[in-house]
This record gives C-alpha cells, sequence and structure tokens, in this order.
C-alpha cells in the first residue's frame, strides 16, 4: 500500500468504506425483510387458530368438558372445511392422540410430529421453518382450548415460504444493483473530489520541485478558505521570504563581484578541502582557467597547492614571486581565521610586470641617462680644457669650439627638459594653459623652426593644410614642443635627402595633423612601445649620430596630446617609413578639463 498514489488510497479506503457498509446494510435488509415476512405469516397462521378456537367454542356453547372435545373429535371435517374457506395455510387436525383427523386431502403430509410433540409439551404454540421437498416452509402447531382452558386436540397449519424466498432474492439482486450502481457513482465522485483535492498537492509538489531546481517566481493560485487555502497561503509566503532573501543574496553577491571586479589584483579564496570560494577575472586572465572550482583545477600551477599546504599547516602568510604566460606574479597567501566557522585561505595575486619592467626600465634609464649626460658634460670640459690650457689663437678653431659647447650645452637642456617634464607628470603637476590657437600658424613656425636643423641633413619639410580651418582650444608652447619632437624623431629616421610631408585637416570635430616621413619605419612588434617613457627605438643610432635622448619625447607627446582630448595615432612599415597622426578638437566641440589632472 505504501507504494500506491495518495489517490489511489484515497479511492480504495472510501470504496472498502463504502462496500463494508453497503454489505452490512444489505444483510440488515434482507434479514429485516425476512423478519417481517415471516413475522406476518406467523401472526396470520395464529390468528386462523385463535379462529378456530372461537368457532369451536361457538359450536360447543352449553357443552362441558369431554362433551367438548367429543365434538371436536367428530366434527373435525367440518371445521376443517369451514376454516380452509378463508385461511391461505394449509391446515391439519390432530386430536389429543397425535392422529390427523382432518387434512387438506388423502394422502397429506403425516404431520409435523416435532412441532406437535413440542406443542404437547409446552402446552402452547410452537412454530419452526424447515425444507419440504427443497421448498422453505412455515410450520405452526398450536393447541385448541376452551373457555375453561381445557385442550381438546391441536391445529396445524404450513405456509409455502416461495414468495418470501422469491421477495429476498428479489431484495437481494436489487441491492447487488444499487451496491454496484454505488461503486461507480463513488468511483467517479471519489475521482472527480480526490482530483479537486490532490491537485493543490500536486501544485505544492511541483512549486517545491521548481524551487529545488532555483525558480522561485511561482504561486499557488487557490481560492478556497480551506485547509489547503491555508496551507497554499503560507507557502505562497514561504516562496515570497525566500525571494526577498534571495533577492538580498543576490544583490550582496553583486555588490561583492563588483568590489571584486574593482580590484586590481587577482582575488583566491579556498576552504579547507581546496574548493574553491570564490574568484575574480584576473584568475581567469592569468591562469586561463575559465571556472576554477578546486585547487586542482591548477594542475599546472603546483605552486597554488605549495602555499596551501604551508598555510594549513600553521604558516601566517607565505609570500611567491612566480612567473606565469609572461607574467610577473607576486601571490601572497594567508588563512582567513574566525571562530565558529572553518577555515578559509585567501590568496592575493598581483600583476608586478611593469613594476618589474619599471624597475628594468629605470635601470636602463640611469645608464642611459648618466651616458647622456656625460657625452655632452665630456664634450664640453674638453673643449673648455683645450681652449684654457693651449691659448688658442685660430679664431675658426675658437668659433667651432664654442659651436660644439654650445650645441652640447642645448642637449643638455633638452635631457633636462624632458626629465623635468616626465617628473612633473609622474607627480601630477603637468599645467596646461589653454587659449584660442590657429593650429596652421603654429604648425607653419614649428616647420620653419625645424627646416633649419632638416637641411642640415638635406632633408626637406614640406607642409601643406585646408583652407579655412576651425581654431582650437590649447597650450600654444606645449602643442608646440609636441609638433617639434615628432617632427625631430621624423628627422633622425629619415634618409640623406628625404622629405618630409606635413599636412593639416579637418575630420569631423578634429584637426588633424599628419607628419609622414619615408625612413626606416618601425618594427610592428615595437610600435606600441613608443609611448613609452624611457624607450628608444634605435638607441645605438640614434646616439652614435648625436641625436641621444632620455626616450621621453614621445611619451610627452601623448601625455600632451591626452591632455588636450585629442588622439595620436602611429601608422609604420619597416624600410616604408612612418605616419603620426595627432587630432584635437576644434574649439566649438572641446570639453573643458582642468588644467591639473590625475594622469593614469
Amino acid at each position: 500500500m505504501r507504494f500506491l498514489s495518495y489517490k489511489t488510497k484515497i479511492i480504495l479506503y472510501n470504496t472498502m468504506i463504502f462496500g463494508i457498509t453497503m454489505l452490512l446494510v444489505s444483510f440488515l435488509a434482507v434479514q429485516l425483510s425476512w423478519y417481517y415476512t415471516v413475522n406476518g405469516l406467523r401472526d396470520q397462521m395464529m390468528s386462523t387458530a385463535t379462529d378456530v378456537n372461537l368457532y369451536i367454542e361457538e359450536k360447543t356453547i352449553g357443552l362441558v368438558g369431554p362433551a367438548k372435545k367429543d365434538y371436536f373429535d367428530h366434527n373435525a371435517q367440518e371445521i376443517y372445511n369451514v376454516v380452509a374457506n378463508y385461511s391461505t395455510s394449509e391446515l391439519q387436525l390432530y386430536n389429543l392422540n397425535g392422529d390427523i383427523i382432518a387434512s387438506v386431502a388423502v394422502g397429506s403430509p403425516a404431520g409435523m410430529y416435532n412441532e406437535y410433540a413440542e406443542a404437547v409439551r409446552l402446552d402452547q404454540p410452537v412454530s419452526s421453518i424447515r425444507r419440504d421437498n427443497g421448498l422453505r416452509q412455515l410450520w405452526l402447531v398450536s393447541p385448541i382450548k376452551t373457555a375453561d382452558g381445557l385442550t381438546i386436540g391441536y391445529i396445524g397449519l404450513t405456509h409455502s415460504l416461495t414468495t418470501a424466498d422469491a421477495l429476498e432474492a428479489l431484495l437481494t439482486i436489487i441491492l447487488v444493483v444499487c451496491i454496484l450502481l454505488g461503486f461507480g457513482f463513488l468511483f467517479v465522485f471519489i475521482s472527480q473530489f480526490s482530483d479537486n483535492f490532490i491537485h493543490p498537492i500536486k501544485r505544492l509538489t511541483q512549486i517545491s520541485d521548481e524551487i529545488n531546481n532555483g525558480q522561485f517566481d511561482t504561486v499557488i493560485q487557490y481560492k478556497k478558505n480551506d485547509e489547503i487555502g491555508e496551507l497554499s497561503d503560507v507557502y505562497n509566503q514561504m516562496i515570497q521570504s525566500i525571494n526577498q532573501v534571495i533577492f538580498q543574496l543576490r544583490s550582496e553577491r553583486k555588490r561583492l563581484g563588483n568590489v571584486l571586479a574593482s580590484v586590481n589584483d587577482g582575488l583566491l579564496a579556498f576552504d579547507e578541502d581546496g574548493n574553491v570560494i570564490t574568484s575574480n577575472r584576473y584568475i581567469r586572465t592569468y591562469f586561463d582557467i575559465p571556472e576554477p572550482s578546486t585547487i586542482y583545477d591548477f594542475k599546472y600551477h603546483t605552486f597554488f597547492r605549495d602555499i596551501f599546504d604551508q598555510l594549513k599547516e600553521g604558516k601566517s602568510n607565505v609570500t611567491e614571486e612566480i612567473e606565469v604566460n609572461g607574467r610577473i606574479l607576486l601571490i601572497s597567501g594567508s588563512p582567513i581565521i574566525e571562530e565558529g566557522i572553518e577555515h578559509n585561505y585567501l590568496f592575493i595575486i598581483r600583476n608586478i610586470t611593469q613594476a618589474r619592467n619599471l624597475e628594468k626600465e629605470q635601470r636602463k634609464f640611469i645608464s642611459s641617462v648618466s651616458h647622456e649626460l656625460r657625452t655632452p658634460l665630456t664634450t664640453i670640459i674638453g673643449y673648455t680644457d683645450m681652449l684654457n690650457r693651449r691659448n688658442v689663437q685660430d679664431e675658426k678653431l675658437i668659433r667651432k669650439s664654442l659651436n660644439t659647447i654650445n650645441k652640447e650645452g642645448h642637449r643638455l637642456v633638452r635631457l633636462v627638459d624632458d626629465l623635468l617634464n616626465a617628473n612633473s607628470i609622474e607627480n601630477m603637476t603637468f599645467s596646461i594653459n589653454k587659449e584660442s590657437i590657429d593650429l596652421g600658424k603654429l604648425l607653419q613656425q614649428v616647420v620653419d623652426q625645424m627646416q633649419i636643423k632638416c637641411s642640415e641633413r638635406q632633408i626637406e619639410i614640406a607642409y601643406k593644410q585646408e583652407e579655412n580651418l576651425p581654431r582650437v582650444n590649447g597650450d600654444y608652447d606645449r602643442l608646440s614642443q609636441i609638433f617639434i619632437n615628432i617632427i625631430h624623431n621624423s628627422m633622425k629616421f629619415s634618409n640623406p635627402g628625404g622629405i618630409i610631408d606635413v599636412v593639416l585637416t579637418q575630420e569631423d570635430n578634429f584637426l588633424t595633423a599628419s607628419i609622414r616621413d619615408y625612413g626606416k619605419g618601425i618594427d610592428p612588434a615595437k610600435k606600441d612601445l613608443i609611448f613609452s617613457a624611457f624607450y628608444r627605438v634605435e638607441e645605438d643610432r640614434a646616439r652614435n649620430e648625436g641625436e641621444g635622448g632620455a626616450g621621453l619625447g614621445l611619451y610627452l607627446v601623448k601625455q600632451v596630446v591626452d591632455k588636450h582630448n585629442g588622439k595620436i595615432q602611429v601608422d609604420s612599415e619597416v624600410d616604408e617609413g612612418t605616419n603620426i597622426t595627432v587630432s584635437l578638437p576644434i574649439e566649438d566641440s572641446i570639453v573643458e578639463v582642468s588644467d591639473v589632472e590625475v594622469y593614469e
């Protein structure tokens, strides 16, 4: 039974109760019907016996004692004929010796000896039901008494119960048919009732399964104010409370996710078994693992397990510097200990590649700057010592020496200016003083200024611009310096007898200056590095040609362009030259920014 559905159990239980009840009712109905039928017949037979008594008493008025008995014995057939006319039962009259003295016909049953003997013994009517020739009959023997209580004979009555048996059989058939119809009606009714009763329970089960599968937006629609309705209301309130808790958890999770996402370091947390509790996007970026679930997902990064094991052994902090996928990572692990909660372990992974590269570049820069400063200083000191010691009188030599000293002095000034500008950018004190500028005139002046220097290398600068160009809002000196730096770089890497094209045009809301040379060009792998601080494309070549610097020129150019809300782009192919475009917003489209801002 425990494997049956609740609906089936309801149907079976109700059917069983109905069946037992109907069987009991049917049994009682049949028995009562039989009882009332038999008792009615018995009453009729007793009434017949009473009538016989009254008839004999009427005929024997004036007779006493034995005379009444003699009258009964000699007139039994007459008495029988009178009584038989109105009696529905078969009659037999007995004398006191038990002999049948009157009957329905000759050859009638020998008599009801058992009932007769019992009536004689008890001196009162005795009845019984027994079968005769396969048919049930009601038998009754009653003493015939005079008014003074003297028994003068006996009357036996027999009545067939065929009608009663037929009535019992008909009643049984009717009851069976009613029971079968009742079973059918009950099955339909109970099925419909159980469906209505079980449907909300099934709905509760379905919703429970949906909740178990993560669906928390379902509601039970049940309008009746009964126990199921109360249960549905409680269930809906529970779902609403779960939704509120889930909403809060999701909000907290989203907030935590935003916090983790805003952290610039990789975060990774494990429980005591090495299962991942949380991680942020940097973990996926650094280790190429989309969704780590355990520490064993980092199968190619055994240092995690080494640090994890050391922390579980009791160390309060473990730090290691690891190189992974071309990155230098500083991994710091520490336990998260809270009373009543299992120990967890937090790993912070910091990408220090840039810092290490910066240290490398700084060391390189110090070496380079030391060399760059030493070269012009050595030249200046050498020429001044020569002039002082030799007492040179040759004006041509003196002029050459002074020109060299002047040139190297300007080179020192340029190096120092670059260093000061780079330092001011890093310390966020780099200011821009903006004014309305005719960028075409500014570029013309820069080209004229640089033309003298370029002519020394037999390099020509060709400048052209569109007519009626709008003005820009910017710092005149800073913009002049960035174009000087760009043209100076183009000159350094142009071949003798080459040309530098400078073109100024308007593109949408920007004025775009294009500086194009046809020199050696830049390796595509190094193109993105030219705006980095202290980076120089051809260090040896620049130094040998006396054009060496600290590698800050284009770095400063990028910062100044950014301060003007502009854009700078480099297009270059090896042995085909380089094209640098600077785009500055025109005056009407400029979004003003403060003169001092944080540089990222």
